[in-house]
């Protein structure tokens, strides 16, 4: 489990390109594809292979699987954007890396603290039963954001590009709506 999640994180750039390119719906279309595929695989499992093995590699290869397909796409489409090894500055990558796993932590962790600590709270101060409620409104949050994070992501990069480029007619016209 951790190195398929390992491996998906390492494709993430992907997004970022295609978000910087003004392109972000190539992969929201490939990840809702993977979804439905992960869907389907997770329907199958539970008829015929219920583990949780099989449940891990059903929701998480698909995911993987168009992520591939999204880099080798972006990679064919922009060769310029593959770094070759000779060219790697080993200071950058360990500064990069540094951020990468300080942002991770820093971020699970404060996931953590916000759904299962506070979730032990409500149990100890409430009761069981408010937990559950707890935690679909808990949900509820992480898939606006989610969902508004869909949004905005690609909005910010284009605003970035038309305030560039001088655009702010498009700049004030897109804010207001």
């Amino acid at each position: 489990g951790i190195a398929l999640t390992a491996f998906e994180i390492i494709l993430w750039h992907t997004d970022g390109s295609f978000e910087g390119y003004l392109e972000a719906y190539v992969m929201h279309c490939a990840l809702s594809i993977s979804n439905v595929v992960a869907a389907i695989a997770v329907f199958i499992g539970i008829n015929y292979f219920p583990s949780i093995t099989f449940m891990l590699i059903a929701i998480t290869v698909p995911k993987i699987t168009s992520r591939i397909f999204c880099t080798a796409l972006l990679w064919k489409k922009r060769p310029y954007l593959v770094k070759k090894w000779t060219t790697l500055e080993l200071e950058t990558f360990r500064v990069f890396l540094k951020d990468g796993i300080s942002f991770s932590v820093t971020s699970n962790l404060a996931y953590f603290v916000e759904v299962f600590a506070c979730g032990i709270l409500v149990g100890r101060l409430l009761g069981p039963s408010e937990v559950a409620v707890y935690n679909i409104f808990a949900t509820f949050t992480t898939v606006f954001t989610g969902l508004i994070l869909m949004v905005v992501r690609p909005f910010w990069t284009a605003a970035i590009d038309a305030s560039e480029k001088g655009d702010i007619k498009w700049l004030r016209q897109t804010t207001h709506k």
